[in-house]
């Protein structure tokens, strides 16, 4: 892969040297688990209970800066592991495993993606065959009832629990098939991929066998808690928004 080796790159140079598309792809990263956590009972619980003891924080403003300090933390937390290696193999710096490994984590944030969208795509896909149905129904467009337009426009955005990804079958049977079946092969895939981009990241500075061990170890902490939590995740109900029950 291209992204093992670090070569120059005609438009951008070497990535280790980009903060700005390093900070990109963290945010990526960042935002797969943000955007389901968002989604989610207890999660969903906590900032209501946060909204009511700091109305502050269900506002445009106080929304952005709990996104912000999230996002922070977790920059905080990679450039922590960034320091460790840094100071273990005595070579490059901080920046430079910081852009490089950035990169690494990035097949593990998304397949996180891709397990969240399969959840909205598994629960919604009975709507496609209607809405095509009607798109195609007839050729004029039905008239605008206005009354009814001002009516929806009026009604609050819902949010409705849905299932466990757990309790969706997607092949019944003795030996079903259920979407948390599914999502677990997407992480599985997407942590081992991660494993594999942040072990030839590191290899080249491996100099003793401490080094090594001691890398590999922090490398698998790190990645490790980052699968723990998009596993509990996907345990979790979610709640679906736009949808009354």
């Amino acid at each position: 892969f291209d992204i093992l080796q670090d070569p120059p790159r005609s438009s951008i140079g070497r990535f280790s040297s980009r903060v700005d598309l390093a900070m990109l792809v963290w945010l990526i990263t960042f935002a797969s688990l943000a955007n389901a956590a968002y989604m989610v009972a207890p999660v969903a619980n906590w900032i209501g209970v946060l909204a009511e003891r700091l109305p502050f924080s269900a506002s445009n403003l106080g929304s952005l800066l709990l996104l912000a300090a999230g996002f922070a933390l977790f920059l905080l937390v990679w450039l922590a592991f960034s320091w460790l290696v840094r100071t273990w193999t005595g070579r490059e710096s901080v920046r430079y495993f910081f852009c490089r490994f950035a990169l690494a984590v990035l097949p593990l944030g998304l397949a996180v993606w891709a397990g969240h969208l399969t959840f909205h795509f598994a629960t919604s896909a009975s709507s496609i065959a209607p809405i095509v149905e009607r798109a195609f129904e007839s050729t004029t467009p039905p008239p605008i009832d206005h009354q009814a337009m001002h009516h929806s426009m009026d009604m609050p955005m819902t949010m409705t629990m849905a299932s466990r990804p757990s309790d969706l079958v997607l092949v019944p049977g003795a030996r079903g098939f259920s979407l948390f079946n599914l999502q677990l092969w997407i992480l599985d895939a997407g942590m081992l991929l991660t494993l594999y981009v942040g072990w030839r990241i590191a290899r080249p500075f491996f100099k003793s066998a401490w080094t090594r061990t001691s890398i590999l170890v922090a490398w698998f902490v790190y990645a490790g808690a980052f699968y723990a939590a998009s596993i509990w995740l996907f345990t979790q109900p979610m709640q679906m928004r736009g949808m009354g029950m």
